[in-house]
């Protein structure tokens, strides 16, 4: 589309989300959230870069303000993102002040800025709308974790067409990417998400009917064929772990049938995982003449050398894609294969990426963040057995682990991701079913 069309493209969708906000904000904010990958989309108002899903987040955020304003709602809003928070506010603050620091020093303003605009603030802003609408009962966990995997089937059903059907581009033939530009997001996508049904499908499967159970085992048998065909070990890896804990954990209290119906997914996780492990845990890149985990290796050794010149104020928001270049040009006896990988915006691997960018404070306050939050939800599943706990912990854990070969945060749609796992189980309904139930 030209630029003028996507301009009256996003003011058609800002007035339609608007006015389903003013009607009914919860499912302005279901749609959104079935919508998330709408990011690809980008267009630019008033010489300012955006994209669909943000617009969307600013039209529901406008709606939600004036609906509050005039009232005094605000101050138990307020006291309740307090205990919500309770147990990792100094941890969140911590990261997330020492990202803004290091987005205000950063070498090239305009591109922090935007990384904290889309990455930090524009999440955190739907997050604060789903939390009220969630404590107030107009949203439920299930229906939030239902619209995720209406746009993650998508992604997926999308991908294995366009990959056996050829009717797209595939960047690397075999692999599928779906929408994306890197069959990478693909998996970091859809990884947590396909976590996060499983869990619900054991979590509910009593009040659940036999319809149900199979649309919601044939949406995850998109999400899981996709990310087989995506080729990415690390995807299998992380959700495959999370699968085979999260099993573990309602294996614990669940009745017999449920049990043997765990036994064989983990069977088919495993076998599926070990299918990855051989044909796609270090594919040929035929562009660069070598595995993908050689590239890696570059990258790292490229983000640790840059971590060692400043350790703990960092390059400075989104400059490892300027510093990285510039550091293989000074040291090219520092990495065995030199690849020419100076467009790679970050150096797959997130704690990696945070450190190098924000400083090693940030990096503590972000792990510190994931186990005050990993031991709060853990102790709430043990004291109360609500599935959701169990659910968003599997689903943090893929995130977590996929962390080490890739970067699941520094994108739209990851960053939303991670904040709503992040929230789900923080506010629990009374009306939640317990995985005993």
């Amino acid at each position: 589309m030209v630029m003028n069309e996507l301009f009256w493209l996003g003011v058609v969708w800002v007035v339609g989300i608007a006015l389903l906000a003013w009607w009914r904000l919860e499912m302005a904010i279901v749609v959104l959230l079935a919508t998330v990958p709408i990011f690809l989309i980008r267009l630019s108002i008033f010489g300012v870069p955006t994209t669909l899903l943000e617009l969307g987040i600013y039209a529901c955020a406008g709606v939600w303000g004036m609906r509050h304003l005039p009232t005094k709602h605000w101050r138990p809003l307020f006291s309740m993102f307090r205990g919500m928070f309770s147990g990792v506010r100094v941890p969140l603050g911590l990261w997330l002040s020492w990202t803004v620091f290091s987005a205000l020093f950063a070498p090239d303003l305009q591109t922090s800025f935007g990384i904290l605009k889309g990455w930090f603030v524009d999440p955190l802003l739907l997050l604060l709308m789903v939390a009220d609408l969630l404590s107030a009962a107009r949203l439920t966990s299930v229906r939030i974790i239902l619209s995720l995997g209406i746009g993650a089937v998508a992604v997926g059903g999308f991908g294995l067409v366009d990959l056996w059907s050829e009717i797209g581009k595939i960047k690397i033939p075999g692999r599928l990417d779906s929408f994306y530009e890197s069959a990478n997001y693909v998996s970091l996508y859809l990884g947590p998400i396909l976590v996060l049904w499983l869990g619900m499908l054991f979590g509910r499967w009593k009040i659940l009917s036999w319809l149900k159970r199979g649309m919601i085992l044939g949406g995850m048998a998109v999400m899981g064929v996709a990310l087989l065909f995506k080729q990415s070990f690390g995807g299998w890896m992380s959700a495959g772990f999370a699968s085979v804990f999260l099993i573990g954990v309602f294996a614990i209290h669940i009745e017999r049938i449920r049990w043997m119906g765990g036994v064989g997914l983990l069977v088919l996780v495993l076998a599926t995982g070990g299918y990855a492990a051989t044909q796609g845990f270090s594919h040929y890149n035929e562009r660069f003449q070598i595995s993908s985990l050689d590239t890696r290796c570059d990258l790292w050794i490229g983000a640790w050398g840059l971590i060692q010149e400043q350790p703990i104020l960092g390059q400075g928001l989104g400059a490892f894609r300027g510093a990285y270049p510039a550091y293989v040009n000074a040291h090219p006896q520092d990495f065995p294969y030199y690849v020419d990988l100076y467009n790679a915006l970050w150096p797959h691997q997130l704690y990696l990426a945070i450190w190098v960018e924000s400083g090693g404070l940030a990096l503590f306050g972000f792990l510190w963040l994931i186990v005050a939050w990993a031991r709060r939800q853990g102790q709430a599943y043990w004291k109360g057995r609500e599935w959701i706990f169990a659910a968003s912990l599997a689903a943090m854990l893929a995130i977590f682990l996929h962390g080490w070969v890739d970067t699941p945060y520094f994108k739209n749609d990851l960053s939303v991701l991670f904040w709503i796992v992040f929230l789900l189980p923080l506010i629990v309904p009374s009306e939640q079913i317990r995985a005993t139930s």
